[in-house]
């Protein structure tokens, strides 16, 4: 399903749009199903000016949105590498620009919405389960995202919600895939401003605080890489290319 394609890629990403204020908040998302496929935690933190900071678990990096920019930070040789998500996605897009392309006949508009379900309760809270639907599905079979309508715990909401549109609007010049992404993005960030999820595919909310975070969880550690620094980061490198044994006949 390209929505749930869509969850996965975008569960540690925060949005440049305007957002209500509030007290700082962090929440723990964990698999808890022993037989899970795979094993994932992301921590989300947020505070009451929109910053917001997601990591997942035993990564180099982690995701910043501070003063209406979203960046990466990953660990170098020399110290901390800041990159610009919008710089990084426009050197991929250079790279890429025909896989990238604007060819609707290879990028469908997506079908799929969601819908709501039952309630249901996780971990002790309850919230109202919302499924994919299509033209083929138009009753949910399974609660991809369950919301919690707790207004204590709405910031959670905001804040992933404002990721995954970071992420979309990064890739606005990727032609017809961006276009496609970013719809089906919107169906899930709306449904995540209606309250903080309790449940995300395979993860759960385990912890959550509402103590203040320290400003500099949400202060850029180094400047940020120049489109031309990135642009260097992916180049070819062609004093060394590949030693092949010879071709047979």
């Amino acid at each position: 399903m390209r929505i749930a394609a869509t969850i996965c890629a975008g569960l540690v990403m925060a949005s440049v749009g305007s957002t209500p204020a509030y007290a700082d908040i962090a929440g723990r998302y964990e698999t808890v199903d022993d037989d899970a496929i795979m094993e994932m935690e992301l921590t989300v933190e947020a505070d009451e000016h929109g910053n917001v900071r997601t990591q997942m678990a035993r990564l180099g990096s982690y995701y910043l949105l501070t003063n209406g920019e979203f960046y990466q930070v990953m660990a170098g040789k020399d110290g901390p590498l800041v990159i610009r998500l919008a710089d990084l996605m426009a050197v991929q897009q250079e790279l890429a620009e025909k896989f990238f392309a604007d060819r609707p006949e290879a990028w469908e508009e997506p079908t799929e919405t969601f819908a709501a379900m039952d309630k249901q309760t996780v971990g002790g809270r309850v919230g109202t389960g919302y499924g994919i639907v299509n033209e083929d599905n138009p009753e949910p079979q399974y609660a991809l995202l369950v919301i919690s309508d707790d207004p204590q715990l709405a910031p959670l909401g905001q804040a992933l919600a404002n990721s995954n549109e970071a992420m979309a609007n990064s890739m606005s010049g990727w032609g017809a895939m961006g276009t496609v992404l970013r719809m089906m993005n919107d169906e899930m960030v709306a449904v995540m401003r209606k309250g903080a999820p309790l449940r995300m595919m395979s993860i759960e909310l385990t912890d959550v605080s509402l103590d203040p975070i320290p400003a500099e969880r949400f202060s850029l550690p180094a400047e940020p890489m120049t489109i031309e620094q990135i642009r260097a980061q992916f180049s070819p490198n062609v004093d060394a290319p590949p030693t092949l044994p010879p071709r047979e006949d």
